[in-house]
């Protein structure tokens, strides 16, 4: 089995959360999840999250901790999200976004209520669950989520 690491900023403005359509070029065509990729050679998760935000949306994020973990996708080749909370460094106006074009579609400011009700199909369903936990506070520290780089070469 080939799991694909991915991370994730479950990033929150205003009370509402930025969630972005997967291009018909990538993976789950069409649904929606919050902006995240694979982490580049020598980069930790949580500065994949905020260089991965920037890349599909154009907004400069913040980290301000971590939410939780899910593993969505087929059985034999899952995704493994490891999601962070994050906000707006100030000076961003979260409505110019500049999508990411073949891997980006669609960008959207959802509140939980909407997420909740399905507004938008989701990526992976447990979504919904890690939406809720940082709507009440539920963040752990980033501390939480330690990552080696480890040496290719031995």
């Amino acid at each position: 089995m080939k799991v694909t690491l991915v991370a994730s900023a479950l990033l929150e403005n205003a009370g509402k959360y930025l969630l972005v359509q997967q291009a018909r070029s990538r993976r789950q065509p069409g649904k929606w999840g919050p902006p995240g990729g694979k982490p580049e050679q020598g980069e930790d998760l949580q500065a994949a999250a905020l260089r991965e935000t920037l890349e599909e949306t154009g907004l400069l994020a913040e980290l301000t901790g971590f939410v939780g973990v899910l593993r969505s996708g087929h059985r034999d080749d899952p995704n493994l999200f490891v999601c962070f909370a994050a906000r707006l460094l100030p000076g961003q106006d979260a409505h110019n976004l500049k999508l990411l074009e073949g891997e980006i579609s669609g960008g959207r400011w959802l509140d939980l209520a909407e997420i909740e009700a399905d507004t938008v199909t989701l990526r992976s369903a447990p979504f919904k669950k890690l939406y809720r936990r940082l709507s009440e506070g539920q963040v752990y520290p980033l501390e939480l989520v330690l990552h080696e780089i480890l040496d290719q070469a031995g």
